[in-house]
Formats: structure tokens, C-alpha cells, sequence
């Protein structure tokens, strides 16, 4: 059996987060572009756990809602979130604590 294909470029950001906590601020870099694709979490505690990805800086807002039903030990979001050069965001959780695997791509702006 051979191992399956990562079809995006690159991880952009993982992490563990105890119950209602922020992840640490990730930013993208000078001269790229974001382009998220999926977020997946996994509750460390606790099941149908909401986890946020949120823009924060001048204008914080949420970018991003991965909703795990109740009963659930994680949830998935798919999605096309583009964030520029610049950007700031974090991921947020609540309740429980959970991981989180967020993937992409990262493009070169000219």
C-alpha cells in the first residue's frame, strides 16, 4: 500500500489548546498568501466542541467555525479562507480542550 498524497503545500498551523484558551498568533509572511483549505480538530476532553479560527489585530473577527456535534470527538472544516500577507490569526477553543491541524496552501505573491 503506498501512503496517500498531501494535496495542499503545506501545514500552517497545529497545535494542542486547554479548555477556553487561544492558540499562540500565527502570521503569514511578507510576500506569500494563505489559502486555508481544511481545519481539523480532535477534543482532548469533552465532546461537540466549537473551535474558532479568528483574524485578529485592528478588526479581530471570526474567520472560521469548526462545530463538532455533540457526542463527536472532533470535528472538520473545508472550506477556501484566503488571508494575505500579514494576516494575524489564532485559534480558539471552548469547554474542553482539543489539537488542531490547520492546512493550505501557501502562495508566493508577486
Amino acid at each position: 500500500m503506498t501512503n496517500p498524497v498531501n494535496p495542499y503545500s503545506v501545514l500552517i498551523a497545529q497545535g494542542a489548546l486547554a479548555p477556553n484558551t487561544n492558540s499562540q498568533t500565527y502570521t503569514v509572511p511578507a510576500g506569500y498568501v494563505y489559502v486555508i483549505r481544511d481545519i481539523s480538530t480532535r477534543q482532548t476532553g469533552g465532546s461537540g466542541v466549537n473551535t474558532y479560527l479568528r483574524v485578529t489585530g485592528a478588526t479581530p473577527a471570526i474567520a472560521a467555525s469548526v462545530d463538532a456535534p455533540s457526542g463527536a470527538s472532533g470535528g472538520h472544516w473545508v472550506g477556501h479562507l484566503v488571508l494575505p500577507s500579514g494576516t494575524t490569526f489564532e485559534i480558539s477553543t471552548q469547554v474542553a480542550g482539543n489539537n488542531y491541524w490547520v492546512s493550505g496552501y501557501q502562495l508566493v505573491v508577486d
